[in-house]
């Protein structure tokens, strides 16, 4: 009888041994969703993890930490959370790392402090691993170079899609969490937008991203064109932002004028000096800032335009602007933001604004989450603390806010 109570409590004293190893993650209530205060056990383990993977920074900058190719263990669990993802196409060798140097971690800092700001409490929950902000970096497969990504050429799937949906499709299979957005930072030529997210109302993919090496009124030659060529083949050109002819612009390092543009033909001025191939880019010279001369947040605090941009395209992955939203902008904006109006408390200052004024948040870049001018749904008529009348889907509900309101554990966004 003692033999056998004894080993009763060894068997015992295992299987709790076996918990505390595996237990990287606070547990989660089964009833409602919640994640339950982690134990004091589960802290450790959790600290002792990512005091490993990622180690102390120079006190001079706290936000640098060495590199991570793995999704590090969870502070929050298995609760729905934003995790970062710093992505480079597979023949990029001047990288930036952004990754490494903090620069990411002070962005997305800014970004969700001021989005914190503007709820009054409620924040964004952001995959951390020991209180610091995993980010994951990752290395595109070899066939998937930097010019294939950006002109829709990529293997797979085949066919024009945008940078975004190729993304997901090449990283899904790796970043699977069904409680995790994915926003993905990719340092790679992007052209014509500066960002991608799954629009509302037709929501999909777990992914949006930002794309911090694109370029504006540019895209890339299709074919080869030959010196003494009249006419170049381009790449999607109707998508990239291009001044309406004639323009002058730059192919590489030879100026040209293009003086029409026909489907996927530019025709030019004058005959091409030099020979050029398949892939070189064309760029007016006259254009907005590249994606790629946008600072990040110097200090986690000041906000520019990448961090605007990183909440506008996350809260889109997340559902909003519902259509049903009452000041929804109309076409020719695009799907997902609010219109402004003298009638209207929305304006051009909401972080979801689209249409034919400036935008405000761009006002004064530089500014800290507290001076911004860049507001979250004023008059809250339109995605945030709506009115119980209502019938658009409010973030104040998600359940990526660790606060979301009603007290419940919130909603997971639209298809999730």
């Amino acid at each position: 009888m003692r033999e056998r109570m004894h080993l009763w409590i060894v068997a015992v004293l295992l299987a709790w041994a076996a918990g505390v190893v595996a237990g990287c993650e606070p547990p989660q209530s089964p009833a409602t969703g919640r994640v339950r205060a982690p134990d004091e056990t589960s802290v450790r383990v959790i600290k002792e993890r990512c005091a490993e993977a990622v180690p102390g920074a120079p006190p001079e900058d706290p936000y640098r930490r060495k590199r991570s190719t793995t999704d590090l263990p969870d502070d929050h669990g298995s609760a729905f959370q934003v995790h970062v993802l710093y992505v480079e196409p597979s023949d990029r060798t001047a990288t930036r790392e952004l990754d490494t140097d903090g620069s990411l971690r002070r962005s997305v800092t800014a970004w969700s402090s001021w989005l914190a700001a503007q709820t009054g409490g409620p924040k964004l929950r952001i995959d951390t691993c020991g209180g610091i902000i995993d980010v994951t970096y990752v290395k595109l497969r070899s066939e998937l170079f930097e010019a294939a990504m950006a002109d829709g050429t990529a293997r797979e799937p085949a066919g024009p899609r945008t940078l975004r949906d190729r993304l997901e499709a090449e990283l899904a299979p790796t970043f699977a969490d069904p409680h995790k957005l994915y926003l993905a930072y990719y340092d790679g030529r992007a052209f014509g937008s500066c960002g991608g997210a799954p629009l509302p109302p037709a929501v999909r993919g777990h992914m949006s991203a930002l794309y911090v090496g694109g370029l504006l009124a540019a895209t890339s030659l299709a074919a080869d064109a030959p010196s003494g060529a009249a006419q170049a083949q381009l790449a999607a050109p109707a998508d990239v932002g291009f001044p309406a002819p004639p323009f002058d612009a730059t192919l590489i390092g030879e100026n040209v004028r293009v003086v029409q543009l026909s489907g996927s033909t530019a025709t030019l001025a004058a005959p091409l000096k030099d020979a050029h191939r398949k892939g070189e880019v064309l760029q007016a010279r006259a254009h907005p800032p590249d994606c790629r001369s946008n600072p990040l947040s110097p200090d986690g605090q000041a906000l520019g335009y990448v961090e605007y941009s990183a909440v506008r395209e996350t809260l889109h992955a997340l559902g909003l602007v519902a259509p049903a939203a009452v000041d929804y902008a109309p076409p020719p904006a695009a799907p997902g933001h609010v219109r402004a109006g003298a009638d209207l408390p929305t304006g051009a200052d909401d972080v979801m604004y689209q249409g034919d004024a400036p935008w405000g948040c761009l006002a004064r870049l530089g500014t800290r989450p507290d001076a911004s001018p860049c507001k979250l749904d004023p008059g809250h008529r339109n995605y945030f603390r709506l009115p119980a009348s209502s019938k658009a889907l409010d973030l104040a509900t998600s359940a990526f806010l660790d606060a979301p309101a009603g007290g419940t554990a919130g909603r997971a966004p639209p298809g999730w």
